[in-house]
Parts: C-alpha cells; structure tokens; sequence
C-alpha cells in the first residue's frame, strides 16, 4: 500500500480554504488546524491591556 500524504497549503491557499467554514483557524506545517474557542479571562485581558495602552497614549499627549 502506498504512502499518501497529504498536500501541504500556502497561506493564500488555507485563507481561501477556511473561507465561510466555522471556528477558527490556523496554518500549521502546510495543514489547517482548528483553534480553541477564546476563554472568557483571555478576552478581559486583552481588553485591560488595551485600556492601559490608550490610556498610556493619552497621558503623553500623542493623538491615535
């Protein structure tokens, strides 16, 4: 029996490929792989680290 295997994607190719499919997806060793839902505490990080980067913009003065 022979050994398939299979074909490896490019980035342009696994954008087109994960098009309208659900969840999340990432490119991993030329194969599409898909990622964990976001956890809630992840989430409320970001958004902190985003509240304190604004607000760090804000005090020195400097226009987003």
């Amino acid at each position: 029996m022979p050994n398939v295997t299979q074909s490896e994607m490019d980035v342009d190719a696994s954008l087109i490929w994960a098009e309208g499919r659900d969840g999340r997806w990432e490119l991993r060793d030329g194969q599409p792989l898909m990622m964990a839902r976001e956890r809630g505490v992840h989430a409320l990080t970001k958004f902190a680290v985003q509240t304190a980067l604004n607000a760090a913009i804000q005090r020195t003065g400097l226009t987003l």
